[in-house]
């Protein structure tokens, strides 16, 4: 460090130019970081379509074996659909 500082005074501040260096390797870093997270695909939406998927298959095979007619079919198929 060099001279004085006392609010207004001169000096390096923040180890000079390495500490704006570490501050902008360190922001580069967590951008960096943020970008890999929000590119890697979501368990949660493949669970989702997956279960989703399995409903649709359940509700196909009640239609199919008669177990419900066409009118409660669209009803439940557009609650699914939502």
């Amino acid at each position: 460090m060099m001279g004085f500082n006392q609010s207004g005074g001169f000096g390096y501040g923040m180890m000079g130019g390495a500490g704006i260096l570490v501050l902008i390797a360190g922001l580069a870093a967590l951008i960096g970081l943020l970008a890999l997270v929000s590119r890697r695909p979501s368990r949660t939406s493949s669970a989702r379509r997956d279960q989703r998927r399995a409903a649709l298959d359940i509700l196909d095979e009640r239609y199919a074996c008669g177990e419900i007619d066409a009118r409660e079919y669209k009803a439940r198929l557009s609650d699914l659909e939502r």
